[in-house]
Order: C-alpha cells, then sequence, then structure tokens
C-alpha cells in the first residue's frame, strides 16, 4: 500500500534559495542583453527536445518538431523514500521538407533528424506546495541530410508552487519556473551552449463531464521563454532567425487520474500557439512544463 508522501518542513535558507531560483529569469534577461550579439549561440536541430511536439514557422520556412516524452516512474515520493525519480527517455524527430500548401509530412524522406536524450529527473516536495525536480540528461543526435552525428545534453531545475489544489470543486492555480543548461558536441564542428529560463502559470477548471471513471477539467497556461544567449534556428531552415524571447499561449482538455500511452504519462491534451523573436509556432499541449 503506497504510504503518503512526506512533505518537509520549509526552513529560512531553502525559502530564499527556492525565492532566488524564481527570481532568476530576471537575472537571465540581463546576461542575456551581455551575450546577444555572439553569433556562435546557435538554436541547433539537437534541442528540439526543448522545442516539443509542434508545428514551427521560422523565417520563410516551416519546420516540425514529432516529440515522444516516454518517461519511466522509477520511485514516488513517500514517507520511507521522500524522493521520486522517474527515467526521462524522450525521443524527437525533426522534419524540414514541407511547404504551407502540404503541412503534414508523410513520407520518410522527410524525416532531416533524430535525437533521443535519456536522462534522469528527481521529484522533492517541500512543504504542501513547493514541488522542486533536478534532472540531467545526456544522448545522441543525427542530421539525416548532412550525416552529422552529435552528443547532445541538458541538465537544471524544475520548480513549482501550487496556489491552491485542483478538486472536482475548486479550480487549481499552478506557477512555475525552471532554469535549463544545454548543449551538444558534434563530430565535426564546434561545441555550444544554450541557457534558458522560463516561468509560467497554470490554471484549471472542474467540468461536469466524465470520461470513464475520469473526472476531466479545461485549463489555460502561459508560459515563455526566454534565452541567456540570443539563440538562432540552424540546420531546420536554411537561413538561420535569431530568437531571444518566446510566449506560448495553450488550451487543454485534462483528467483526473492522468492518461497513459505507450510508456507516456499526460494529464492534458491541447493545442498551445507560440510567438517569438522571428518565430511562430503551433504545439501540443500535453503538461505544465514546469
Amino acid at each position: 500500500m503506497k504510504q503518503p508522501i512526506r512533505r518537509h518542513s520549509l526552513n529560512a535558507s531553502t525559502l530564499l534559495w527556492v525565492l532566488a531560483f524564481f527570481i532568476a529569469p530576471a537575472a537571465a534577461q540581463v546576461q542575456g542583453q551581455e551575450d546577444v550579439d555572439d553569433p556562435e549561440n546557435l538554436l541547433h536541430y539537437s534541442y528540439s527536445t526543448l522545442l516539443g511536439t509542434g508545428w514551427y514557422k521560422v523565417g520563410d520556412r516551416r519546420v516540425a518538431v514529432l516529440e515522444a516524452p516516454f518517461a519511466w516512474r522509477l520511485f514516488d515520493a513517500t514517507d520511507e523514500s521522500p524522493v521520486g525519480i522517474r527515467l526521462l527517455l524522450p525521443l524527437a524527430i525533426g522534419f524540414n521538407n514541407f511547404s504551407s500548401e502540404d503541412p503534414i509530412p508523410d513520407d520518410s524522406d522527410d524525416i532531416s533528424t533524430i535525437s533521443f536524450i535519456p536522462g534522469i529527473e528527481f521529484e522533492i516536495p517541500i512543504g504542501e506546495k513547493w514541488l522542486l525536480r533536478p534532472y540531467g540528461q545526456m544522448g545522441f543526435g543525427t542530421d539525416i541530410d548532412s550525416s552529422e552525428n552529435a552528443t547532445i545534453y541538458s541538465g537544471g531545475l524544475k520548480a513549482r508552487y501550487e496556489f491552491t489544489p485542483l478538486t472536482i470543486d475548486q479550480p487549481g492555480i499552478t506557477i512555475g519556473s525552471k532554469l535549463v543548461a544545454a548543449g551538444y558536441s558534434p563530430e565535426n564542428g564546434n561545441d555550444d551552449e544554450l541557457g534558458l529560463a522560463a516561468f509560467g502559470f497554470d490554471v484549471r477548471f472542474p467540468l461536469d463531464w466524465r470520461i470513464g471513471k475520469r473526472w476531466t477539467w479545461a485549463g489555460l497556461s502561459v508560459y515563455g521563454n526566454y534565452y541567456f544567449t540570443e539563440a538562432e534556428f540552424e540546420n531546420f531552415v536554411e537561413d538561420s532567425e535569431k530568437v531571444r524571447s518566446e510566449v506560448t499561449v495553450a488550451l487543454a482538455l485534462g483528467g483526473v487520474p492522468e492518461f497513459e500511452l505507450w510508456g507516456i504519462t499526460f494529464d492534458r491534451i491541447g493545442l498551445g500557439y507560440k510567438r517569438g523573436d522571428g518565430i511562430r509556432a503551433i504545439t501540443l499541449a500535453t503538461e505544465f512544463p514546469f
């Protein structure tokens, strides 16, 4: 029988640390303005797992990313084990050989990039409302068109604060923030690193509608990404476009308990619209990404 999650007391030092984490996006903006003119900072195809599933318009080109965020929960946080552990197994495929008249790639020849970045994520509940999720990943990617292979790595810390829990009688309100450091090392060429800070909120409203044994909710999420260095989309597009920041607004329908399909666990399904410096996208929303 599963034991209830043990909530740790939040002492002063921990509180200061967490507050500093939520202030970090502002500090990241200062750092980003210092490095913004560095032409070596590129948003490579290796970062496609950061983009997530979606149809992206960058400049005059259209690209698609299909991500399967496979994950396996090894442990839940309980009295015996206060830290939960998840094994991350995300697989991403990129397409770039299609136009606005043919927005859905249907030929395996259109596949341009593949990346697989396994890793591990820890879930650390603090108090009744905080959840910290540090993680690390390392894997590989390949550009099929150029036969380039690269080692890819990513790590960071996510934090969320639950103002009110979602119940069948009341809306749930959550805010989240994260810091990410990622990079890649190609077989031929220069290594590259990318820093990302993000902040967002998630509001979910219970519905008087059931899917089998699940009760449902409708949700709105708004979150923004800010790149420490001015990023550039390369390898997906011929003429690179610089991207410093982007904002996503997503609407979704979710259920309690969560859904699971082929090893992928998700609490919602919906669509998001991403807009930023030189980028437009329609994305698939399957989670609050914090």
